[in-house]
């Protein structure tokens, strides 16, 4: 029952609080068990409408669900208990990038980026966004994002993507560029071999 998990081999019950069930959303996120993950994150947002872990990891888990109108619907909802919340704002914006929806997604991540500036993945879905329409501006948000996270694995899409955007609008690259384009694009490839 709602509140509860049973112990199979004790058959004894013990409540479950709200942070128990954002624990277990996350481990099934994690496990890619997306469906359980959304019912434990359902729980939990019964139990505190003002969980933003809950409201993220439920975006998240819908987002690996391919169901990308869901999210934006559920961030209308998430809005109303938490307005300044920048997580939902990406989650947003990740679900208006997967619907080719790339001007929304940008304008997602500007409202993320006015409560928590210098968020790297509000910043990556802004590069993102502008890459993948061969936007300016997007180069130089990898830069930040490389300043901020040299490490990061999430910014070579954007990166390559800026200049391969330059390559395709003015038709040559300097030898350096070309080289780096190659670099970026294989560094993506490496961390997302799903996109190949």
């Amino acid at each position: 029952k709602p509140g509860f998990i049973e112990d199979n081999e004790q058959s004894i019950q013990t409540k479950v609080n709200v942070d128990d069930f954002v624990l277990i959303g996350n481990s099934q996120l994690e496990s890619g068990n997306y469906q359980e993950a959304i019912t434990a994150y359902d729980q939990a947002i019964k139990s505190d409408p003002t969980n933003s872990m809950a409201w993220n990891g439920k975006m998240s888990a819908l987002l690996y669900l391919d169901k990308y109108e869901d999210v934006i619907s559920l961030f209308t909802e998430a809005k109303k208990s938490m307005p300044d919340d920048f997580g939902i704002w990406i989650n947003k914006g990740r679900a208006e990038f997967y619907l080719n929806e790339f001007a929304k997604a940008r304008q997602s991540a500007d409202e993320a980026l006015k409560i928590s500036p210098d968020n790297l993945d509000a910043l990556i879905l802004k590069a993102d966004g502008l890459a993948i329409q061969a936007k300016p501006g997007a180069y130089e948000i990898t830069d930040t994002v490389l300043t901020l996270d040299p490490d990061n694995s999430d910014i070579w899409f954007a990166r390559g993507h800026a200049l391969y955007s330059k390559w395709a609008l003015e038709g040559d690259l300097i030898e350096e560029e070309r080289k780096n384009l190659v670099v970026y694009l294989e560094k993506d490839l490496k961390f997302h071999p799903d996109r190949e």
